[in-house]
């Protein structure tokens, strides 16, 4: 599609450490808000293998910047918003921002 257009795109991936992300995960999946389609990842070693066997940490579509997203507080939001506005000027983006 982005080819069909001559579109770009912007991704924005989220990593971080999988034991905190699990941990993460298991506190809202206790919170049974959540729907039931991301309820109960199987156990740690299921959710890491997971996530480490669907490659979600390497998705590339487009222009890409990794974040690392172990700790919320830590992660610059301003700077991605400058990113992404600086993407949609035509002005480029690379690396990894946090």
């Amino acid at each position: 599609m982005l080819e069909e257009y001559n579109a770009k795109c912007l991704t924005f991936v989220f990593t971080g450490d999988l034991d905190v992300i699990y941990d993460r995960y298991t506190m809202r999946d206790q919170a049974r808000a959540r729907h039931w389609v991301h309820r109960e990842a199987g156990g740690r070693d299921q959710f890491k293998v997971g996530h480490v066997q669907s490659g979600l940490g390497d998705i590339a579509i487009g222009q890409t910047i990794r974040v690392d997203a172990t700790v919320f507080e830590e992660v610059n939001y301003k700077r991605l918003f400058d990113a992404a506005e600086k993407f949609m000027r035509g002005k480029g983006v690379v690396g990894e921002l946090g």
